[in-house]
């Protein structure tokens, strides 16, 4: 979903995003809960952490810039 976000026409647009964004909340939830619940943290807990927080950061962006476009339309 992240790599065709930009591929997709307009019209598919809002599914994929909310796609994303249950994806995206999923991720955060299993990370929280196996890395740092039910484990000590790792150096590969650390990584998963930060690529779940920069997938955050990608699925807001997106999110700001389909209203920006819809309100420029």
């Amino acid at each position: 979903l992240l790599f065709c976000i930009s591929a997709i026409t307009r019209k598919w647009k809002l599914l994929i995003l909310i796609l994303q964004t249950v994806n995206q909340a999923w991720l955060i939830y299993l990370t929280f809960m196996l890395v740092w619940i039910f484990s000590e943290p790792l150096w590969g807990g650390w990584l998963l952490t930060v690529c779940a927080l920069i997938y955050f950061l990608i699925t807001i962006i997106e999110w700001i810039d389909l209203f920006r476009k819809k309100q420029l339309a």
